[in-house]
């Protein structure tokens, strides 16, 4: 309740999971007296979690990579956000979130650039990704390559 103390009147658009899974309504108990919402992440681990907390008065951090269902109807204050994808990976996360997400608001997907040097970047880092930039022959070409090296 500090942080949220603390960032109470500023310009916040959310807290992301204070607490860990499993404390989410000690998370709720907290967050009441205060305007600034808490968005769930560690919590949405999987499509089951996913519908579980749809209800959940913040936004949901989805990362695609572990869903496990790529057909799943996302929520309304779903923001999307990567793992450690292969390039693969995230650009289907990438092509699943343009898809689906409703809301105009940042995804976390930054980290592209962690694994740069395997290359398999397909992606320049920046203020914003775009999905559909590698297309899936494009994909295949390049998996092809790599295999066959």
């Amino acid at each position: 309740s500090a942080w949220l103390e603390f960032l109470e009147g500023q310009p916040v658009e959310f807290l992301e999971q204070p607490l860990s899974p499993g404390l989410e309504n000690r998370m709720l108990e907290m967050a009441e007296p205060f305007s600034i919402p808490l968005a769930l992440d560690e919590s949405v681990a999987g499509s089951d979690s996913l519908v579980q907390w749809s209800t959940w008065p913040g936004p949901l951090v989805v990362k695609p990579s572990l869903l496990g269902n790529p057909q799943i109807e996302m929520p309304t204050l779903a923001l999307g956000s990567s793992v450690f994808e292969t390039a693969f990976g995230f650009e289907a996360g990438l092509q699943f979130l343009a898809r689906h997400q409703k809301t105009d608001t940042a995804i976390g997907y930054d980290t592209g650039t962690c694994l740069e040097k395997d290359g398999w970047a397909l992606h320049q880092p920046g203020p914003q990704l775009t999905s559909g930039d590698v297309s899936i022959e494009q994909l295949q070409e390049l998996w092809e390559v790599k295999v066959n090296a």
